[in-house]
Parts: structure tokens; sequence; C-alpha cells
């Protein structure tokens, strides 16, 4: 419902749904559970899902493109979109290629209860060392958390038990949520260009 950014050198900066005449900014939504929503309502319009289905390989003729599954399946069709990923076997089984540019950064993606109620506001903050913690709010006294760190302090974070975390965590952001408890283990994501 509002989201405050805060600057390395204080700079401030508030966004809120309220002054757009909006119930939200943005909604955040686990993927498991968008997943759960979505399947059913494609089947019901008639989209056939093959899932789970482990690529095995792709070959393409002048028509079609063929894919095989690891189960022995397989599906054709002339039209296939690689939507698989950052490392992509369909855009490599296709020949497309990709160059990939490190930023020398890891997300660190983790969730945590907080003592106190966010009230629907999402908190940023920029650090001099080019991190960025971001507090995302879910239901109840829950956030999840994505700091964007270079990877020495990354690798550091993700070695970190799971009380100090949380203590670190609440403690870059100034306990504005009071203390925090993990609910879910840390795992890192590097990032990069592509």
């Amino acid at each position: 419902e509002s989201m405050r950014i805060e600057g390395d050198a204080g700079a401030l900066l508030n966004f809120s749904a309220d002054d757009l005449g909006e119930r939200a900014l943005a909604w955040i939504v686990e993927e498991r559970a968008l997943r759960a929503a979505l399947v059913p309502l494609a089947r019901s319009a008639g989209v056939a899902v093959h899932a789970p289905c482990a690529f095995e390989s792709l070959t393409f003729d002048p028509d079609r493109g063929l894919l095989r599954c690891a189960d022995g399946n397989s599906l054709s069709a002339r039209l296939v979109v690689g939507a698989d990923g950052l490392r992509s076997r369909v855009r490599e089984a296709a020949g497309i290629a990709a160059a990939t540019k490190p930023y020398g950064q890891t997300a660190i993606v983790a969730n945590f209860n907080c003592e106190r109620a966010h009230r629907g506001r999402a908190w940023q903050w920029f650090h001099g060392d080019g991190g960025i913690l971001a507090w995302l709010p879910l239901p109840g006294r829950r956030v999840s958390i994505v700091w964007s760190a270079p990877d020495a302090l990354a690798r550091e974070l993700l070695e970190t038990p799971a009380p100090a975390l949380a203590a670190r965590v609440a403690a870059c952001g100034r306990h504005a949520l009071g203390a925090f408890e993990s609910i879910t283990p840390s795992v890192g994501f590097p990032l990069q260009g592509q």
C-alpha cells in the first residue's frame, strides 16, 4: 500500500497508493500460490498442461519444434517459447546465443516474522557498499526480504545462522518493525545481466 525508500546519503522517498486513489501500489504473490491458482484455470479453459515435464531434448524442422521429455513423452508445436529461465535449455537447443555479465552481487532472499505490523508498507535501503535491502510485506506480520549484496557480504549472510541473520536484517532496517524471526532458510541468487 505504501513504500519508503532511504538512500545511503540520507535521501528519503515515500509512495502511497492512497495518494493515487488505488488500493495498492503492487501485489506480492508467492510463486507456488500463483501456480496453484493458474494451473486449474488454464486446464478449465482447455489449455493442455504438461507438468512436470523434465527437458530431455528439443529439435526443429521447418514446420515445428519437437520437445522430448525425460519421461518419454513428447510435444510438437509450430511455436516454441523459451521461458525456462536464465540458463534456458530451450534457448540453448535453439542455438540462440546470450552473453552474460555478472554484477558482483547476489540477491539474498528469506521470509521473516516481525514484531510489529508492516501495514502494507514496503521498505528499501540503499547502502554505501552498493547493496540494497528491501522488506516486502506478506500477509500478517511477515515480510520477505531481498538483500542485493556484494558477493563477499552475500557469502557471509548465507553462512549466518538464522537467529543472527534475523537480528542483522532487523538492525539494518533500524528495527522499524521490531525484532525479526526467520521462518524460511535464506537462499542466494547471483545477479547478472544477459
